[in-house]
Formats: C-alpha cells, structure tokens, sequence
C-alpha cells in the first residue's frame, strides 16, 4: 500500500519536470577586460504555461554584480518592479526576483533582466547561469543546445598609434597630433572611450620648476579631444579628461577605423623634447 502511494505520488510530480521548458539569452557576449558596471540584458522565454514565482541569475567566477536596473515582463516589456516583482535580493554574486504574479509562458513571457556587472579584470569565458522556481528549481538549458548565456570577456582593442604631428610653437594655438588605427576583435558593437594622464617632461623643463602641464584646464573644457575622422568637425568627437567618464564614439563593426587625437599646446606649457603621458583604450559593449 505504501510502495502505490508513493509511485503514485512520483508519476504526479514528474509532468512537472517534463513540461518545464524555457530559453534564455544574454546580451552582449563579448566584453571588454575590466569595464566597470558593463550593462548585460538576461532574457528568459518561457516555452509553454508553466508558471513562474521566483527566478535566479548566477554571474560567473570573477565577475561582481553591481546592480538591477530594471526587470520586466509580457511581450510589451512592462516594467514589474513598482508591481508584482518588487521582492529582489541582490548581491555581488546573484541576482534573485521573486514575482507576486506568476509569469506565465504564453501571456505574460518573456522575463527580461536588466543589470549592470564589473567584468573580470582577465580574458576568461564564463556563463550567467539561471534557475526558475514554480515549487522546484529547474536549471534552464537552451531547447536548440546552444550555450546563449555564456560571455566571452577578452580585450576588444587592438591599437596601433603613429604621430602625425609632433612639434608646436608656444603660441596658445598650436598642436600635436596622434593618429590610432583601431579595430575590434569581436563583432561587437559599443561605446570606445578613452582616457590619458596629464604630460610630464623627464628632462630639465624650461622653467625646471615645472615638469607637467595638464589636458583639462577644468571640468568642461580640455586641451585633448579625440575623433574618429581626419577633418577637425564636432561630429564623433569628445574631449579627453583623466577618466573614462560617459563619453566616447561609437564603433559598430571589426573594420578598422582611425581615430585622432589633438593635443592643443598652452602658450604657458614648459619647453622640452621629452613630453610624455600614458593612455587607455576601453571599449563598452552595447547589450
């Protein structure tokens, strides 16, 4: 009587596991090393009714969630966090949505995770794994076989630079000039930004108190701007502050583009052959 009731309980449970279906993607899928609060989106499509309560997002090994910027649901993108998912839990580590109203499959699907993460600071390859829960947790696994939650993080700038002009006169107008040949090594398109410390002679300066002049003169207004073409216009252009900021041009394909950047010379700067800074490259994905 007992061996019935508990086969009899097993063929009851197991529809459950059967009928449970589900894809889910993220985007983008190729990152740049050491982008801090890159944007991923995590969509689930459920795949028939099954209800939904509770959902998981796990970040991969060297990657730090910072933050849930939005969650919605139905196929008009509703936004759910004023409403029926408004019980988060949100750690470096996870991100866990509980929902109110059950999300089902073929009225209110798909469910889509808008979050910000640091990537690791290495090229690693990792996956954003995710569990559903209506009772029991179910791992989801692509119907078509295709790992679509996994990203590759990897350097997207390959950079090569070349002076095109590299003498000025202390008249406050003058400039150098540097010319960087960029192309991406992932079809991906994004955000390329750009950062420079401010230039330091390693000589005797003339005057030899002074062995710096800065690129920002303040918050606003800066000596070095960057461009992506070689007519000086303000289409694709942004001025270069000693952080990454919000600011930089769009690349949308692998072809190579060039990139100039102008360094307008301050009629105050010091006198000498051995001016020089350091520069970084960052390359934002668009998800």
């Amino acid at each position: 009587m007992k061996l019935w009731i508990l086969l009899a309980a097993l063929l009851a449970v197991s529809p459950v596991f059967a009928d449970f279906q589900a894809n889910a993607t993220i985007s983008p899928r190729y990152v740049d090393t050491s982008v801090f609060n890159q944007t991923f989106v995590y969509t689930i499509q459920l795949l028939n009714d099954t209800l939904v309560n509770r959902t998981i997002v796990y970040a991969p090994e060297n990657y730090t969630i910072i933050e849930l910027r939005d969650v919605t649901t139905n196929p008009t993108n509703d936004s759910c966090r004023l409403t029926s998912c408004t019980q988060v839990e949100v750690n470096s580590s996870q991100i866990a949505i509980n929902f109110s109203v059950a999300v089902n499959g073929t009225t209110n699907s798909p469910i889509i995770i808008t979050f910000g993460a640091n990537t690791s600071a290495s090229a690693s390859t990792g996956t954003f794994t995710s569990y559903l829960n209506n009772t029991i947790y179910h791992n989801i696994t692509n119907s078509s076989g295709i790992n679509l939650t996994q990203v590759i993080t990897q350097p997207m700038i390959v950079a090569n630079v070349t002076m095109t002009k590299g003498t000025a006169v202390l008249n406050g107008s003058d400039f150098w000039e540097f010319k960087f040949t960029l192309g991406l090594t992932a079809a991906q398109s994004g955000l390329v930004q750009f950062k420079m410390n401010d230039w330091t002679c390693s000589d005797l300066c003339s005057p030899a108190t002074n062995n710096k002049f800065y690129i920002n003169t303040s918050l606003n207004d800066s000596y070095l701007s960057l461009r992506n073409e070689s007519a000086v216009n303000t289409t694709g252009k942004f001025n270069v502050t000693l952080t990454y900021g919000n600011m930089g041009i769009n690349k949308a394909s692998t072809a190579v583009t060039d990139f100039y950047l102008k360094m307008m010379i301050p009629a105050s700067a010091p006198l000498s052959s051995t001016w020089s800074s350091t520069y970084n490259f960052l390359f934002r994905a668009y998800p």
